[in-house]
């Protein structure tokens, strides 16, 4: 009987999750289910069982279905510009800088978080005013951190190019995604043939000074 009571009193002094951890274990899970139920084929029920809790804890930190997808994309934006971030500083050489952008969203899409990059192929497929606008938002963010980085190269005279820092950004970028999609799809011919295209554009139309 002691025993007992010593059990039970030690169970009450587990500490509960705090909320943003709580929150941040909800986003995880949902992350994961809308990756591959889709947005219409993910249920909070789905969710909760991901996460390990009851379907009324969602509620406690999000008011819908809509407002949690809204924030697992919010966040894997966040995430997505400190990865570029990172990776445009990896390499001194412009070229090579960018080079390694294309191969950061294979790394990405292929090995790193898949779910992470499916969730933006799902975000497509839903018509919903809001969550086009956090797809653009986010495209671009994208575009003006490249479009930046290109620009400072060829002010500190690293590059030279017919192109504008926007226009080059917006093809790099934009063929990304396209290679994203196919490996998501699974083209894998298409897809390797893309990259390894997109590397040679690069170096071809960026020229060292």
């Amino acid at each position: 009987m002691a025993c007992s009571a010593h059990a039970s009193n030690s169970e009450k002094k587990v500490p509960r999750m705090k909320s943003e951890e709580r929150r941040e274990q909800i986003l995880e899970a949902a992350l994961h289910v809308f990756a591959r139920e889709n947005y219409h084929g993910a249920t909070t029920a789905k969710i909760a069982e991901a996460a390990g809790i009851t379907e009324p804890v969602i509620y406690q930190h999000f008011k819908s279905k809509r407002d949690l997808f809204l924030e697992v994309l919010k966040r894997s934006r966040k995430d997505m510009i400190e990865w570029n971030t990172k990776v445009l500083a990896k390499h001194d050489d412009p070229i090579e800088r960018y080079q390694g952008f294309t191969d950061m969203f294979k790394y990405y899409t292929t090995q790193f978080n898949r779910d992470s990059a499916m969730m933006w192929a799902v975000a497509a497929t839903v018509n919903d005013s809001d969550i086009k606008a956090e797809i653009r938002d986010t495209d671009d963010a994208v575009l003006e951190q490249l479009t930046n980085n290109i620009r400072n190269s060829m002010e500190e005279g690293k590059i030279s190019s017919r192109h504008a820092p926007q226009v080059l950004a917006r093809i790099i970028h934009g063929i990304n995604s396209h290679l994203s999609w196919l490996i998501l799809v699974g083209e894998s011919r298409t897809q390797d043939w893309v990259y390894e295209d997109l590397k040679r554009f690069i170096a071809d139309v960026m020229r060292k000074d």
